[in-house]
C-alpha cells in the first residue's frame, strides 16, 4: 500500500510539474502574440492614417486605409502593422507590409483589413525589423448594418459634391466624400460600396491600378455612375471603356423635363433654363432611360454583374443643382440596379466554408477501416494470443507476446499513418469562377485548406491579384491573431502553425484570366407569359465541364460533360414563371425565416434550388447511400462548399432572367505557393453568363412575378421585410417598388395587378403610391387571406406607373399585427425589347 501511494504521489507531483510547464508555454506564446513592441516614438517619421469610406466601413467587407509617411531624419526600413485598437477578435488577422523611408521622403500607400462591427477604431505601427515601435497613428471607425448603404462621390466641382444620402432602402444612407488618390487599387476594397459617382472630376489623373480596380469591381456588381455637362471629357477621360455613351461632343439644352419625367414628376418643380449636356450616341446594349428632343440624358449598360449609368448633364449646375426633386433621380437609379445571383458575394457562412476547406479526401482512413484495424488488434492481443499460447502450453510466455504485439502494432500503425499522410502538405482548393460575356478577367472566390503531415509552420503566396485571410471560425487551435498575412503585390501568409491533422483554413478572392467559354440564349415569351428557351454553348477552353447544368430561373437544363473544344445546343420550357418569385435588388440581411413559401413549391414537383441544380439534383447535397465512395465524397465535399457559398436567404436568388452555364472541373486557377512539397485537391465550379436576349411574338405580354423585381423602399426600424413571408409589427409599415427586369420593359402598360395572401385571418391595409400627386392611395380592405386588386383598363392607371414601370406598394397592420405570405405585382403592356442583356 506504501509503494503504490509513493507512487501516486511520483505521478501527481509530475502532472503537476507538466501542467505548470504546459501553462507556461501557452501563456508565454500568449504573452509574445499580444504584447505590443517596445515603444520609441520617432519625431522625424509623421504617419496619418484616413479610413476608406470616411471611417464607415460595412462588416467582413475589404477596407482601404490610406496611409500618409513622411521621414526628416536618418532612413527608417520596417513594416507596417494593422492593429484594431482596444477590440478582442475584431480583425482575422494581422495585417502588415514592408515599407521603406529614405532620408526626406514623402509616401502614400493603401493597406487593407477586415473588421467586424466591433471595431471601433484602428491603428497602424511603423514597426523596425528588431520589434521597436517607430510611430503610430490611429483612428476612429464605426461599422453599418448590413441594410445600411455606402455611396462614394468624387468630385472637384467648385460647387460642392451631389448629395446621395436621400437615396436609402430599408435602412441608413452614408457618403463619402472622396479625392481622386482615395480611390483604392484593389477592386476588392469597393466591395463595401452601394455605388460610386464620378462627377466634374479629372478622372484622366487615375492610375492603372485604380482604373483596374473601377473596372473588376463593376464586373463583379459596383454600381457606377458616370455625369457629364461642359466638363464631361475630362470626367469620362479614365473610364471611357465603362461610359455606355458615346463620346460626341456637346449641346445645349433649353429643358431637362425629361428627368423630371423619370423622378415621377413628383413636385411642381421645372427643369427649364439653359444647359450645357455631352451628346452621342448609347452603345449597343445599352438601355436609354430618359432622353430630351432626341439626345439621352440618361443612359444605363450592364457590364458583367455590375451597371454603369450615364446622366449627360452635371447635376452640380443649374437647373439641375437646385431642383427639388434631384434625390429621386438617384434614388431611381440606385432602386433599379442589378439584381446579383447567390453565388456572387464570396463566402456567406464562414462555419460551412471552413468545413469545406477542411474536408480532404487523399489518403484518410474511413471510420469502417479505423474500426476494422481497431478489431484486428483486439482479436491479436486478445483471443488469438491465448489459443495459440494454449495450443503450444506455454501461457506464460503471454508476458512476452503480449509486449511484443504492443510493439509491433504501434510500429504498423505509425508506419501506416505515415505512409498514408506523405511527406507533402495537401492543399485543398475549391473556387467559384464567375466568367462573364466578352470580359477577359474572371471573378474568383473560394477556400483553401492546407493539412501538413507534421507540425510545423508554413508560409504560403497568393498569385497577383488574389487576397488572402484567415477562414478559422468557432473551436479551432490555431490561432488566427497570430498569422501574418503580407500585403504588396501578392498576399503572403507568414509562418503559419500547422499541427499534423489539424486544417489551416482560408478563404480568397479576387480576379484570373477568364477562360473562353460562352454562349447565346434566346427567351420566347408568349402571350399569357409563358416562356422557354435555347441557345448554345461553345466551350474553346481547355477544360471540361462535368455535370454541366443551363440554369434560368429554377429551370434546369443538364448537359453532363462538356468536353474542351465542344458545341452543344439546348433547349426547354422555362418552369413556373408564375410561380417563381421576382428577384430581390440589393439583397439585405433577412433575420426571420425566408424561403419559397408552400403555396409555390408544392404544386411544382420539379423546382429546384441552385444548390440542387450544382449537384446534379442530389437533395441537400448529401448523397448518404454514396457517402463511402469518391463520388459520395465529392458531392458532400461539394455540397460544404455550396453552403458556405450560396446565400440561400436571397429570395428570388438574384438571378433573374439571366442564363448560365455552370459546370465543375477537378483543377483550379487560384494559383498559390507553398514552401513546402505538397500536392492539391481541387475542385473549381465555372459560372458563364450566356449573351441573352428576348423574343414575343405578341406585342402585348403579361408580366409575370418572375419577370419582376423588388427592393424594399422607406426607412423602417425592423431588418427583415420582404414580400414573401414577412412579419409586420404595430406601428410598422412594409414598403416595396416593383419594377419589370429589364430585359422586359414595357414601352406601354395597360394593366396592373396586385394580389397576395395573408398568413392568417389577421389582414393588413394596403395602399399604393400616387406619383403624380406623391401620396399613398389606400385600397379597400381586404375580404379574404387571398386578396387581389386589378387596376385594368382603369383611366387612373398610368398614376401608379412610374420610372422604369415602377410600382410601389405599402402593407400595415390594421391592428396590432400582420402576417404577409406573399405579395405580388404584376404588370400588362407592350414589351420594349432591348437588343441583348
Amino acid at each position: 500500500m506504501t509503494h503504490h501511494s509513493e507512487s501516486v504521489g511520483r505521478a501527481a507531483k509530475l502532472f503537476v510539474i507538466a501542467f505548470t510547464l504546459l501553462i507556461g508555454i501557452v501563456g508565454g506564446r500568449q504573452q509574445r502574440v499580444s504584447a505590443a513592441p517596445l515603444s520609441i516614438q520617432n519625431a522625424a517619421i509623421k504617419m496619418t492614417v484616413e479610413p476608406g469610406f470616411q471611417g464607415r466601413f460595412h462588416d467582413s467587407h475589404w477596407l482601404p486605409l490610406q496611409i500618409t509617411l513622411s521621414n526628416s531624419g536618418p532612413d527608417v526600413s520596417g513594416e507596417l502593422h494593422i492593429t484594431p485598437a482596444a477590440i478582442f477578435n475584431s480583425t482575422t488577422n494581422n495585417f502588415a507590409s514592408t515599407i521603406d523611408l529614405p532620408t526626406g521622403s514623402n509616401k502614400q500607400l493603401f493597406l487593407y483589413v477586415v473588421l467586424n462591427n466591433a471595431a471601433q477604431s484602428v491603428r497602424v505601427d511603423l514597426v523596425a525589423p528588431d520589434g521597436v515601435l517607430i510611430q503610430s497613428a490611429e483612428a476612429p471607425i464605426t461599422g453599418v448594418d448590413a441594410n445600411d448603404l455606402l455611396y462614394a462621390v468624387i468630385s472637384e466641382s467648385p460647387t460642392g459634391a451631389v448629395d446621395l444620402t436621400g437615396a436609402r432602402g430599408s435602412g441608413a444612407a452614408y457618403q463619402a466624400d472622396w479625392r481622386i488618390e482615395n480611390i483604392p487599387t484593389m477592386a476588392q476594397a469597393l466591395g463595401g460600396l452601394d455605388a460610386l459617382v464620378l462627377t466634374d472630376v479629372d478622372t484622366g489623373k487615375l492610375s492603372l491600378d485604380q482604373r483596374s480596380a473601377i473596372h473588376d469591381w463593376v464586373l463583379s456588381g459596383g454600381h457606377l455612375i458616370v455625369t457629364g455637362g461642359p466638363n464631361w471629357q475630362r470626367t469620362r477621360a479614365g473610364v471611357d471603356g465603362l461610359v455606355p455613351l458615346s463620346a460626341g461632343g456637346s449641346l445645349t439644352l433649353d429643358s431637362l423635363s425629361a428627368l423630371r419625367t423619370y423622378a415621377g414628376g413628383i413636385s411642381k418643380d421645372t427643369l427649364d433654363g439653359t444647359v450645357i449636356v455631352a451628346s452621342g450616341q448609347p452603345i449597343s446594349g445599352a438601355q436609354v432611360l430618359a432622353s430630351q428632343n432626341g439626345q439621352p440624358l440618361l443612359v444605363r449598360a450592364p457590364q458583367g454583374l455590375g451597371l454603369v449609368d450615364y446622366l449627360a448633364a452635371d447635376p452640380g449646375l443649374e437647373p439641375f443643382r437646385s431642383w427639388g426633386d434631384r434625390a429621386h433621380i438617384w434614388s431611381n437609379l440606385l432602386i433599379s440596379a442589378s439584381h446579383k445571383p447567390g453565388w456572387a458575394n464570396g463566402v456567406i457562412s464562414p462555419y460551412e466554408a471552413q468545413a469545406a476547406a477542411q474536408f480532404i479526401k487523399e489518403n484518410l482512413l474511413s471510420v469502417f477501416q479505423l474500426a476494422g484495424f481497431l478489431l484486428i488488434y483486439i482479436l491479436l492481443i486478445g483471443p488469438l494470443n491465448y489459443l495459440v499460447l494454449r495450443r503450444l502450453g506455454r501461457p506464460v510466455l503471454a508476458w512476452v507476446t503480449i509486449p511484443v504485439i504492443i510493439l509491433l502494432t504501434t510500429i504498423t500503425t505509425y508506419t501506416t499513418g505515415f505512409n498514408l499522410r506523405g511527406g507533402a502538405a495537401i492543399m485543398n482548393r475549391m473556387a467559384i469562377v464567375q466568367v462573364w460575356p466578352g470580359a477577359a478577367q474572371a471573378q474568383l472566390d473560394g477556400v483553401l485548406g492546407v493539412l501538413a503531415p507534421r507540425r510545423g509552420n508554413y508560409s504560403l503566396t497568393m498569385d497577383e491579384g488574389l487576397t488572402l485571410r484567415s477562414l478559422n471560425v468557432g473551436a479551432n487551435p490555431l490561432d488566427i491573431n497570430s498569422i501574418k498575412i503580407l500585403e504588396g503585390r501578392q498576399f503572403v501568409a507568414q509562418n503559419v502553425p500547422i499541427d499534423a491533422g489539424i486544417a489551416a483554413t482560408f478563404q480568397t478572392g479576387g480576379f484570373v484570366k477568364a477562360p473562353a467559354i460562352s454562349g447565346t440564349a434566346t427567351l420566347a415569351i408568349a402571350s399569357d407569359g409563358k416562356a422557354s428557351v435555347s441557345g448554345v454553348i461553345h466551350n474553346e477552353s481547355k477544360l471540361t465541364l462535368t455535370d454541366a447544368v443551363v440554369m434560368i430561373m429554377n429551370t434546369p437544363i443538364r448537359l453532363g460533360m462538356v468536353a474542351a473544344g465542344e458545341t452543344r445546343q439546348f433547349h426547354a420550357p422555362v418552369i413556373s414563371l408564375d410561380q417563381a418569385l421576382p428577384s430581390a435588388i440589393r439583397h439585405t440581411a433577412v433575420y426571420s425565416s425566408s424561403y419559397y413559401p408552400n403555396s409555390y413549391s408544392s404544386t411544382q414537383p420539379n423546382s429546384l434550388s441552385v444548390e440542387e441544380m450544382l449537384l446534379n439534383g442530389y437533395s441537400n447535397g448529401y448523397p448518404y447511400n454514396l457517402s463511402n465512395t469518391p463520388l459520395g465524397q465529392e458531392i458532400t465535399r461539394r455540397a460544404r462548399f455550396l453552403n458556405g457559398m450560396l446565400d440561400s436567404s436571397n429570395q428570388g436568388e438574384g438571378r433573374g432572367l439571366d442564363v448560365y452555364l455552370a459546370g465543375w472541373t477537378d483543377n483550379s486557377p487560384m494559383g498559390v505557393q507553398i514552401d513546402a512539397a505538397s500536392n492539391a485537391e481541387d475542385s473549381t465550379l465555372y459560372i458563364v453568363k450566356l449573351t441573352s436576349q428576348v423574343v414575343a411574338p405578341d406585342a402585348h405580354l403579361r408580366l409575370l412575378p418572375g419577370y419582376m423585381q423588388w427592393a424594399p423602399v422607406g426607412g423602417s426600424n425592423q431588418l427583415d421585410y420582404s414580400p414573401y413571408s414577412t412579419y409586420i409589427t404595430s406601428g410598422n409599415a412594409a414598403q416595396f417598388q416593383f419594377n419589370p427586369q429589364a430585359a422586359v420593359h414595357l414601352s406601354t402598360v395597360n394593366g396592373l395587378t396586385i394580389s397576395g395572401r395573408f398568413s392568417s385571418s389577421t389582414f393588413g391595409l394596403i395602399s399604393v403610391f400616387d406619383w403624380l400627386a406623391a401620396r399613398w392611395v389606400p385600397l379597400p380592405l381586404p375580404a379574404a387571406q387571398d386578396f387581389r386588386y386589378d387596376f385594368n383598363g382603369s383611366s387612373d392607371l398610368s398614376r401608379f406607373i412610374g420610372p422604369g414601370n415602377g410600382v410601389q406598394v405599402r402593407i400595415e397592420p390594421q391592428n396590432n399585427s400582420v402576417n404577409i405570405e406573399r405579395f405580388d405585382v404584376l404588370l400588362d403592356g407592350a414589351l420594349n425589347l432591348p437588343p441583348s442583356f
